[in-house]
């Protein structure tokens, strides 16, 4: 018993001693590696790792990790410190204990892995290609430098996707990198790219396609306003009619109804063609707005400064505000009001409601007519329509206003015409042009003046370099300062041999030599040359009104008939002109006569001038109004007098101040610095506020302050 004994403590103490001789090599390894005999710790850590693998992996690892000796390897350093921290938590206790000296332990072998893991880092970055990083991401989920290397693989990524710049590309990018930061933008171009790539030929039939392929995309609603511009691009009724039958899913309908609807009333705005839409289109979505505008027509909307802090705005027959905040506003044409915008300082178009109809983009901004208003925007010229739309774009020099359905328009120095669509109709090679009326227009060519109808055929060849129209087939022509006429081949018919030569007025038209004045039928005869002689003013007060004409000679004034014959005689120091009584001057003073020559207002007055069928005249240093029977309409009272309508004067006293005369009586007091006609029945007031006088009612309109 003793003897068996004894061979088991025989066999443990050769065991015991073959463990601490495995476990020493382990130590003796660690000793090695601190004084640099890599070769010595190396071979021991090999023996070693069969008894304590995860210590001899450990300093393997540490081992290969440096760069100064002949094993390194960071694939080798990397296996196993990774070897080293799986079996770790196998180890024994006492040998944590033992060796922790040596730095092997849970947050010493993270500490190594972090270490090797850098070296790689540094390695990737050296590479620096997408693969490079995504293999370092994925072999060193620990590494602190995983986001650093996911946001440089993203950037990388993101930036092959943008070199491609495929639809294709940006969607596989996001796909794979949904939480990239760049993701979004990725999907933002893959969508543009998309867009593009189906839509790059800009066709109706390529917006189309995209829709209906795509109809998740953001981009929808560009190729569906694509489509509705492509299709509207005409700006007619027809147009906008095709594009909602065909497309009526598309975003754009609502607003083709606002446009249809503008394009309808361009022409003519009025209550009744506003009416005449409803009724044409019942089922359109705009019969209630158009209902309230035709309601908000009928009202009264006077343009007015309101405060500093509210600017201008307008007022309605009360005086109550009802729209402000504008720099400046017009008073409403064809529904639509021009405004100076205090944040943008430029022109726009709002219409009753307030709401803008055409933004405030352009320096400046004509009224509609027949829906289209000229603006300008850095020197340049445009027409825009009254739905928002150019009818030519802001790119001319000079432009026009339409007229027999063109409109004249310069572009690098030359001059051309265009339709009511804005495409040429007249090829632009003009160096003047003006407005067609009638069906002729005046251009100049070669420095020749030409008159041409609306197919740019000549009817007037450029063949001088100035003339005027004086019939249908006569022209005036000017010669070496001299006037004749020609016909309308350019030939002469009457030598230019005058100073002057108006057009026929009542068959017959004034022309003079300087010297005597002779009267010219429509054939540019002489029909009339009794040397009668010429005097101020005569191109206007000689010609015929009322088949009579004032005359001139030997000192003396008279009338003529269109024989020439003398209807009054030359006796009178002056005559005036009127449709209604004959103004005279005897010794100074003037009165009336009627067209019997009989004297109907003895002479009396300072001076006379015809307004209206009101005679203004002028006694002892005040005006008044008179009739052509000598009736006083507005007494002798004032200092200035202008006629506004009918039977309304502005006057003015001797301070300057005006004020309104009206049925007999003051109707507004001398206290406004100016007063003129506005619109309707609306006179304007200005003064230390403005306010307005309604005709009709002869009430005064002013701006009703806070708590009124």
């Amino acid at each position: 018993m003793k003897v068996f004994v004894r061979s088991i403590f025989l066999v443990l103490c050769i065991l015991s001693a073959s463990h601490n001789a495995h476990a020493g090599k382990i130590k003796r390894g660690f000793e090695a590696l601190k004084v640099y005999d890599y070769f010595k710790a190396k071979t021991l850590f090999e023996k070693g790792m069969k008894y304590s693998p995860s210590a001899g992996a450990y300093g393997l690892a540490k081992i290969y990790m440096r760069s100064d000796n002949p094993f390194t390897s960071l694939d080798s350093a990397y296996k196993y410190v990774n070897l080293s921290k799986s079996l770790y938590p196998e180890a024994k206790e006492g040998k944590k204990v033992r060796w922790a000296a040596y730095g092997w332990s849970d947050s010493g072998i993270d500490s190594l892995r972090q270490e090797i893991s850098t070296l790689f880092f540094l390695n990737t970055k050296t590479t620096n290609t997408v693969v490079a990083y995504q293999t370092f991401i994925d072999d060193h989920p620990w590494a602190k430098q995983k986001q650093l290397a996911m946001d440089v693989r993203d950037s990388l990524a993101f930036f092959n996707a943008v070199k491609v710049n495929t639809s294709e590309a940006y969607n596989n990018y996001f796909q794979t990198y949904p939480d990239s930061r760049f993701a979004e933008l990725a999907k933002v171009n893959y969508y543009d790219t998309q867009f593009q790539e189906i839509t790059g030929d800009g066709s109706l039939a390529s917006y189309i396609e995209f829709v209906k392929m795509n109809p998740n995309s953001p981009l929808v609603k560009e190729a569906e306003r694509n489509i509705y511009e492509i299709v509207t691009e005409p700006n007619t009724l027809e147009a906008f009619e095709v594009f909602m039958s065909t497309y009526p899913e598309n975003q754009f309908i609502p607003t083709a109804e606002r446009m249809h609807y503008e394009v309808f009333i361009a022409k003519d705005f009025s209550v009744k063609r506003m009416k005449e839409f409803i009724d044409t289109y019942p089922t359109t979505s705009l019969r209630d707005s158009l209902l309230g505008a035709i309601e908000l027509e009928k009202q009264i909307f006077l343009p007015t400064y309101i405060s500093d802090a509210d600017g201008f705005g307008f007022m309605d027959s009360t005086g109550s505000v009802v729209l402000k905040g504008y720099d400046m506003v017009s008073g409403f044409n064809e529904g639509l009001a021009i405004f100076i915008s205090s944040e943008t300082n430029k022109y726009g178009a709002i219409d009753r409601t307030g709401k803008i109809r055409i933004p405030a983009l352009y320096d400046e901004m004509s009224d509609f007519s027949e829906g289209k208003a000229v603006v300008s925007l850095k020197d340049q010229l445009g027409v825009v329509h009254r739905n928002g739309r150019f009818v030519m774009p802001c790119e001319y020099e000079d432009i026009g206003t339409f007229s027999d359905g063109l409109i004249y328009a310069a572009k690098n120095g030359l001059y051309g015409y265009y339709n009511e669509f804005g495409l040429p109709r007249i090829e632009a090679k003009f160096e003047d042009a003006y407005d067609f009326v009638d069906g002729k227009a005046k251009v100049v060519s070669e420095g020749k003046e030409a008159l041409i109808d609306i197919y740019g055929t000549y009817l007037v060849p450029p063949v001088v370099e100035s003339f005027s129209a004086f019939s249908d087939s006569v022209y005036v022509f000017e010669e070496d300062g001299l006037y004749g006429l020609m016909n309308h081949l350019g030939k002469p018919i009457l030598e230019a041999n005058y100073d002057y030569i108006g057009v026929p007025v009542d068959g017959l038209a004034i022309a003079s030599d300087g010297e005597f004045v002779e009267y010219l039928n429509e054939k540019g005869e002489v029909v009339i040359s009794n040397e009668f002689e010429v005097y101020p003013n005569y191109a206007l007060r000689g010609e015929f009104l009322e088949g009579a004409a004032v005359v001139f000679k030997n000192e003396k004034y008279g009338r003529i008939n269109k024989s020439g014959k003398l209807i009054t005689e030359l006796k009178y120091e002056n005559l005036g002109r009127s449709n209604q009584a004959i103004p005279f001057q005897k010794e100074g003073l003037w009165g009336l006569m009627n067209f019997a020559n009989k004297t109907v207002v003895s002479v009396q007055f300072n001076t006379v001038e015809t307004q209206g069928e009101f005679f203004v005249v002028q006694k002892d240093g005040f005006f008044g109004v008179v009739d052509a029977t000598g009736s006083t309409i507005v007494p002798f009272n004032f200092k200035e007098i202008q006629l506004l309508e009918g039977q309304v004067f502005a006057v003015s006293g001797l301070d300057g101040q005006w004020g309104i005369f009206k049925e007999g009586h003051l109707k507004v007091p001398m206290q406004y610095q100016s007063i003129r006609l506005f619109e309707g029945d609306f006179v304007l007031l200005d003064g230390s506020t403005q306010s307005y006088f309604e005709l009709s009612s002869n009430r005064i309109i002013t701006l009703k302050t806070e708590g009124e």
